[in-house]
């Protein structure tokens, strides 16, 4: 096993441990603004960039708002397309002006 140190932005360190012979991810190239609430979006962002998928596609349910808490922002920017689905008729127009694809408005439950 070897062991690599990567300082962030931030002032955080990482460590990481891989097998002699595998690449170490560059975590720094990694790092970026995330329009998410957790992180979300560089996560799947690193694991579609680790299986050479360079636009997913992507269906978001709930989709809340464009940018603001967006699982899908930060892809959107790359260039993926995909489809925002989001029940609010008021963050359902920041869609509608802030991005070209597939936008549903649309409602599921026992009572609408």
């Amino acid at each position: 096993m070897l062991s690599k140190s990567t300082h962030l932005t931030d002032g955080a360190t990482v460590k990481v441990k891989a097998v002699e012979g595998k690449k170490v991810p560059n975590f720094r190239k990694l790092w970026t603004k995330s329009y998410s609430q957790c992180g979300e979006d560089l996560i799947v962002n690193y694991v579609f960039g680790a299986l050479n998928i360079k636009k997913p596609s992507y269906i978001d349910v709930g989709a809340y708002h464009p940018q603001h808490l967006s699982n899908t922002a930060l892809l959107y920017e790359r260039g993926s397309r995909g489809v925002n689905i989001e029940p609010d008729p008021k963050l359902f127009r920041y869609f509608l002006r802030r991005r070209k694809g597939l936008e549903f408005r649309l409602q599921a439950g026992s009572e609408m």
